[in-house]
């Protein structure tokens, strides 16, 4: 029986003892194992991404490597550190955006775009404008 240290309620798979309950602060998650998908306990504040469907552990971390079909995986700059994150399709994912932040209310922003857009003020968020299309005394665009 492979045991989890924050695992508190088991079945038998018929293969083995899957965990199917966590303990207090850490959520049941899968993960993938040499390419098997398996539940594992990781920790709410330090593992868990919102939006992200399966992990693997990598360097000792696990880090999200399929996002859930509504969310997208894109690179976010953390205290200068880059990460893959899972950011909502609908709200946060800017077309042609190429890196983001994380602002107010843990909110993603866009903050570089790919070569040949500008970064530009958008009704209703932030847009990567075709460099085409910038016009001189525009100060705010819409999607």
């Amino acid at each position: 029986m492979n045991l989890q240290t924050d695992c508190i309620e088991y079945k038998d798979n018929g293969v083995d003892e899957e965990c199917i309950k966590c303990s207090a602060l850490f959520s049941l998650s899968k993960v993938n194992v040499s390419g098997a998908l398996v539940s594992k306990c990781l920790s709410d504040s330090l593992e868990v991404l919102t939006g992200c469907k399966t992990y693997q552990k990598v360097s000792g971390v696990y880090e999200c490597t399929e996002c859930n079909s509504d969310y997208s995986k894109e690179t976010v700059t953390i205290n200068s550190n880059q990460k893959a994150r899972c950011l909502l399709k609908a709200h946060e994912v800017v077309q042609d955006c190429t890196n983001y932040i994380i602002g107010d209310w843990a909110k993603y922003w866009c903050n570089q775009c790919i070569s040949g857009y500008t970064f530009q003020t958008g009704i209703g968020g932030n847009l990567c404008i075709n460099d085409n299309n910038l016009e001189a005394n525009c100060i705010q665009y819409k999607d």
